[in-house]
């Protein structure tokens, strides 16, 4: 029991690390998007902004979670059907940022297409936990 609260007790440490280093992130990339004249500077800050919002909303999210507790989920009130085809058209969306890269030979190009074929991939994979979760939950 000791060994899990010190596990526990660490996990919130390094979540609360991380929040303080992503809160750094979106001052310094907030700075580069506003101070650059660089349409391609600007454009892959930004991303990074956005990226360092989402990490740090995801951190305090589960430190919350640690020093709480996790609220219930309940019942996933989207139909399973509609996760399916949702999720599968993610992987149609994957499938063709897939083809345009393979037409693409630009480094900058293919980054932010990269970018979006791992996002899809992200996508795709979160709405079919929900549907496996609102199988087993139903």
């Amino acid at each position: 029991m000791q060994a899990m609260q010190e596990k526990k007790t660490k996990a919130i440490e390094l979540l609360s690390k991380l929040a303080d280093a992503e809160a750094s992130e979106i001052e310094v990339d907030s700075k580069h998007v506003a101070a650059s004249k660089n349409w391609v500077v600007r454009m892959f800050y930004d991303y990074g902004l956005a990226d360092a919002k989402r990490h740090l909303e995801i951190a305090t999210t589960v430190r919350g979670w640690l020093e709480q507790g996790k609220p219930p989920v309940g019942k996933i009130d989207v139909p399973t059907d509609t996760l399916e085809k949702e999720a599968n058209s993610e992987t149609g969306v994957a499938s063709l940022v897939k083809q345009i890269l393979s037409s693409v030979d630009d480094g900058d190009a293919k980054a932010l297409l990269e970018g979006i074929l791992a996002d899809e991939g992200r996508h795709e994979q979160g709405l079919r936990a929900l549907k496996q979760r609102a199988l087993t939950k139903n």
